[in-house]
Order: C-alpha cells, then sequence, then structure tokens
C-alpha cells in the first residue's frame, strides 16, 4: 500500500494485489468506508470489478477527500474469488485526522495565548504505552502527527506542547478551504509508560478527532 497526501486535504491510496497462485483471482472489488456525518468521501478506481492473473500485481487506485473531522483508522473491505470460492480481506488503514494537520510554528507566548483562546478541551485522559522514551515521543508528534513542538513553554523537561492546523475541502463562504487550530499538550514523567493527553482546538469535533488520533498513533491504553 502506498499513501500520498495532496493539497493538504485529499489522500492518494495505491493498494498493490500480487498473484502468485496459479489461477486468477476473479472479481476483485472494494467496500469503501462511510462517513455518516459526510466527513470524508472515497473514489475507487477501477470502479468495477476486474482480474489478477497468475503471476501478475495489479494496482488498485483510491481518492479520499477529507471534509470535516473524523475518527479513524478506516477500513476497507477487499473482496475476490479464486477457484469458484469468495474471499474477503479487511484492511485497517493508518488514515487519521493528523494526516491532514500542517505543522503551525509558534513562539512560546503565542501558544501560550492560542491555548487559552481556543477552549474546547478534551481530556486530560491518561494513556498507558508500550513503553516510554521521550525522543520517539517526540519524533511521534512531529514526524506522525505533523505537529509544531514549541519549547520554551513547559517548566517540566518531560512535558510537550505542540500545535498545528487541520486542513479540509470544505469552502467557506469567502471560498478559502476551512481549517482549524490543533494545540497538544503531553504530560509525562522519565521512564514511567504513562503519560496524560490534553486537546484544544478550534471546535469540539476536532479535540475528539485529534485525541483519537494520538491515540492511535501512540498505540495507547486509556487508563480510568
Amino acid at each position: 500500500m502506498k499513501l500520498t497526501i495532496e493539497n493538504q486535504n485529499q489522500c492518494k491510496m495505491a493498494f498493490y494485489y500480487g498473484n502468485r497462485a496459479p489461477s486468477s483471482l476473479k472479481d476483485v472489488h472494494a467496500t469503501l468506508p462511510q462517513s455518516a456525518d459526510n466527513a470524508f468521501k472515497v473514489q475507487v478506481r477501477p470502479d468495477e470489478k476486474f482480474e489478477v492473473p497468475p503471476k501478475k500485481q495489479v494496482l488498485h487506485f483510491f481518492l479520499v477527500d477529507c471534509f470535516k473531522p473524523f475518527k479513524g483508522p478506516l477500513e476497507f473491505v477487499i473482496h475476490f474469488n479464486y477457484s469458484n470460492r469468495p474471499y474477503s480481506l479487511s484492511l485497517r488503514v493508518p488514515l487519521l485526522l493528523t494526516n491532514f494537520v500542517v505543522p503551525t510554528t509558534l513562539e512560546p507566548p503565542q501558544f501560550v495565548a492560542a491555548w487559552q483562546k481556543y477552549g474546547n478541551e478534551k481530556g486530560p485522559i491518561v494513556l498507558k504505552l508500550d513503553k516510554y522514551d521521550l525522543q520517539s515521543l517526540k519524533e511521534a508528534v512531529t514526524d506522525k502527527m505533523k505537529l509544531f513542538l514549541v519549547s520554551g513553554v513547559e517548566k517540566v523537561a518531560d512535558n510537550l506542547v505542540a500545535a498545528g492546523t487541520f486542513h479540509t475541502a470544505t469552502k467557506s463562504a469567502s471560498g478559502a478551504n476551512v481549517t482549524m487550530p490543533c494545540l497538544l499538550r503531553i504530560e509525562s514523567k522519565p521512564n514511567a509508560p504513562v503519560i496524560r493527553v490534553t486537546i484544544h482546538s478550534g471546535h469540539p469535533s476536532v479535540s475528539e478527532a485529534l485525541l483519537n488520533a494520538v491515540t492511535n498513533v501512540l498505540n495507547g491504553k486509556e487508563q480510568q
């Protein structure tokens, strides 16, 4: 699978189907994830059933447009027939709100002002991690969540704050694409695989979806 983000609000995916069997995979098609509130739209090409011949590889293309915050991952189900028997393969694609986030560079006073301005607080919640490593946590925030780490806000060295902007394909009244600020705070302690996460953003649904993304990226288990 190959995943590429374009225009900050669109995801292009390619699934590679390789057939090492002596007979063809027939009637290959996909059941697409659905959004009850039209948060995203998925298009597929080819959209008709197709065949993967023996010893061949065929590409299946998907296009996801993001219009609103959503909770991931997204589930795609691939169907095919082999030797007159039907098969289905469920694929949980790691497509999250953070795939459509761009880092926002802020100075410490700007972050503090934004944190106070944008409420819609979600959390704090406590997440148990498989293991704790501060450098790995920082890399997850910047590389996977696409947020900008703001230094100089927290007095505790193991705490992190970060900022980004969520981009959508929804048009505002002015014709510009709608965006929303995303703010993250992580409190942690050295050598303790437990962190506390708090989200602020421009809308409650963004906060909820961002918290979902953070939990998935860190593979955290919420503690009561």
